[in-house]
């Protein structure tokens, strides 16, 4: 509706199209190009239906090709072009329907040249999203000409080859965003329903691929069937890994201890997920978070435990806050994260920042507790800074109504031991906070003796926080970063200040359900 009214809206910002034309707005705001060229907003005017939108989308459409067509070189390259190719075929009886000859063999000869152009380009960078969208869109392209013979046995092996280099190595996207898993299975399900509609099957690996996805999903979504929020993954609708799982068929088990680097709590109606992995590295790491040892919890269908989730788009400063350490629920050391951003002075595209520093080696252990589950894990990640090592004991009682854990931070023996000394100084130590983001919808307050606090869901539960160890208790400030307000939505968090002494500091804490309130 706004598109028709003349607006275009993205991460929060309203952008007037000015007469009423994308185009021009895509030449006025570079930034939008890849969201307007990409064709994505075809969806929207289709599920509006009505002349108004048919009418919008034609007009656009064919104005693109009388515009862009013939420039191979800016707006041709392999993901926008594939993103573009699949939403065309997608949305092609809309924008088809009651066209006349000329317009059908403008939109097929538009179609056949995205075809020639993902043909001769290889796929050279990008993450695991990037490459599964050039490749289904040259499927889709491929179909949508008529060609089913050689060309398209060549870009289903094109997509099996893709399959096998993002996917099967059974521990799911290097990026390990949960939000990328799901838009690579919905272009995978696309694929196979484009094949199947022109009499064809999905390579093996193709199908390979789905089941994996779709399994590895189903470990990262919450009871209340919400998505883990962890590297640059948002909030999504339960429907969409829902539709899309469903879709891929059967899903496929994931014969790791760990699915996509996540360890997965559930008793009765709580769960816990928990990063207890490597960050991504490299040109994967353009959208992770330091946040190695982050839980997440959800109890009865309301969120507990959270982080504050993806800053994209709300601007470079908050989205390096929201990647820190300090913006998730774990423990933090002198005010540094565990994982460190390269150096701004770095040449990079605007806003875009990886890794250089990551843990070396992060340990886990998944096994049954004395009343429900436990998961043990390890990270090094601060071993270079501050010679200290972070270990977190995480446990899930069998009827899901509490949650506890431990967090003990210790100089190992012999050279961290030193280093720790050596780095520490006169101060003989270092601050430590352990954090728990709270969901914007909770309630918290502190209750007498400053040892315990109640956090209220909006089902009427309370759940009692309670400490034991030396630490400081206290309730701070944090923001959620909201994807459907389109806002940073003010929330608090529960944090436990304590400090290193003699190289070491531990703590036990728990989230207990008041019975009278389950």
């Amino acid at each position: 509706r706004l598109l028709l009214e003349g607006e275009f809206r993205l991460h929060g910002r309203t952008y007037p199209m000015p007469d009423r034309n994308i185009w021009k707005l895509a030449e006025e705001q570079p930034h939008l190009q890849d969201e307007l060229h990409g064709f994505s907003w075809l969806d929207d005017l289709r599920v509006e239906g009505g002349r108004g939108a048919m009418s919008a989308a034609r007009g656009w459409l064919f104005e693109w090709i009388d515009r862009y067509s013939a420039n191979r070189r800016d707006h041709f390259s392999p993901q926008i072009a594939g993103r573009r190719a699949i939403s065309w075929l997608r949305n092609g009886t809309f924008v088809m329907a009651m066209q006349d000859r000329s317009g059908r063999t403008s939109f097929h000869r538009a179609l056949n040249a995205h075809a020639d152009a993902l043909r001769r380009r290889r796929i050279a960078g990008g993450g695991g999203l990037a490459r599964i969208e050039a490749a289904v869109g040259r499927i889709c392209a491929e179909i949508a000409g008529g060609r089913q013979g050689t060309e398209l046995a060549r870009a289903t092996g094109a997509l099996a080859k893709e399959c096998r280099l993002v996917l099967l190595n059974n521990t799911g996207l290097a990026s390990r965003n949960p939000e990328e898993l799901l838009g690579v299975l919905q272009n995978l399900n696309w694929a196979a329903a484009a094949l199947h509609s022109a009499g064809s099957v999905p390579d093996s690996d193709h199908s390979s691929g789905m089941r994996l996805a779709a399994g590895i999903l189903k470990s990262l979504r919450h009871v209340n069937g919400s998505m883990a929020r962890f590297h640059g993954g948002g909030d999504l609708p339960a429907a969409l890994p829902d539709l899309a799982i469903s879709a891929a068929g059967p899903a496929e088990p994931n014969g790791t201890e760990l699915c996509m680097g996540y360890a997965r709590m559930h008793s009765g109606q709580t769960s816990a997920i928990i990063d207890a992995a490597k960050p991504p590295a490299r040109a994967a790491s353009r959208n992770a978070h330091a946040c190695t040892l982050a839980f997440e919890a959800v109890a009865r269908g309301c969120q507990l435990v959270v982080n504050r989730g993806p800053g994209q788009w709300l601007g470079q400063e908050e989205q390096s806050a929201a990647r820190s350490t300090g913006a998730h629920s774990t423990v933090e050391i002198g005010s540094e994260s565990s994982s460190q951003l390269e150096s701004s002075k770095v040449w990079r595209p605007k806003g875009i920042r990886e890794f250089a520093n990551v843990p070396g080696e992060v340990r886990v252990s998944q096994l049954p507790g004395r009343e429900g589950l436990t998961v043990i894990a390890s990270h090094d990640g601060y071993v270079p800074s501050f010679g200290l090592t972070h270990m977190r004991r995480l446990d899930m009682a069998r009827n899901g109504r509490r949650i506890w854990g431990e967090d003990t931070i210790w100089a190992r023996p012999g050279a961290d031991s030193q280093a720790h000394e050596r780095l520490a100084g006169a101060a003989g130590g270092f601050e430590v906070a352990s954090r728990f983001h709270l969901h914007p919808d909770a309630s918290v307050r502190m209750l007498n003796g400053q040892r315990r606090i109640e956090v209220g869901l909006p089902n009427g539960d309370a759940w009692l926080f309670r400490l034991e160890g030396h630490a400081r208790l206290e309730i701070e400030e944090s923001a959620y970063l909201d994807e459907f307000a389109f806002e940073a939505r003010p929330s608090s968090q529960i944090v436990l200040h304590s400090a290193t002494r003699n190289g070491t500091a531990q703590f036990r804490w728990e989230f207990r359900c008041d019975p009278q309130t389950a």
